[in-house]
């Protein structure tokens, strides 16, 4: 989440919702969650058992496996998520085209000012990922191949 303060920051935050054919429902204890049955609001709508909600609702109640697991965590993002509300600017990550290169600002209040300048295979791969195209001519693409890629990817690793 850090990362992505260049983006219009969430409304609000809200609990885990548990719906049905979500992976959480499907796999409930992969992810340490117990689900308690339908979503109270289902009792007061629908004059049915638990038996029957439990077959026909979409959202459920849900608890942790875990009892007592900290709120730290939840109370951490809120708090991230108000900074972020609060210290929003657009256009704080944005790019320019330069004289055979491409620079990159980036100014996002919760991370270090910096500017990145892009040449030859790189500023083509990254002028290739800002085109807007459809599925089919990503597919018939050939200019850039996934060996630049990789080896752009690879010299950028090593480079650090």
């Amino acid at each position: 989440m850090q990362v992505m303060t260049h983006l219009y920051p969430p409304i609000s935050t809200s609990p885990l919702v548990l719906e049905r054919f979500s992976p959480y429902f499907g796999n409930p204890r992969k992810f340490q969650i117990r689900v308690r049955g339908p979503e109270g609001c289902y009792r007061y709508i629908l004059p049915f058992g638990d038996g029957l909600l439990s077959k026909i609702a979409y959202t459920f109640d849900r608890g942790h496996l875990r009892e007592g697991i900290s709120l730290e965590p939840v109370m951490r993002i809120k708090t991230f998520i108000s900074s972020w509300r609060r210290n929003y600017k657009p256009q704080s990550l944005y790019f320019k085209r330069g004289y055979n290169c491409v620079h990159i600002y980036d100014r996002r209040f919760n991370l270090s000012p910096k500017q990145v300048t892009l040449k030859g295979e790189r500023k083509e791969i990254y002028l290739y990922c800002d085109m807007s195209r459809g599925w089919q001519q990503n597919l018939q693409v050939e200019q850039i191949t996934r060996n630049v890629i990789e080896e752009s990817l690879s010299n950028e690793m090593t480079q650090g």
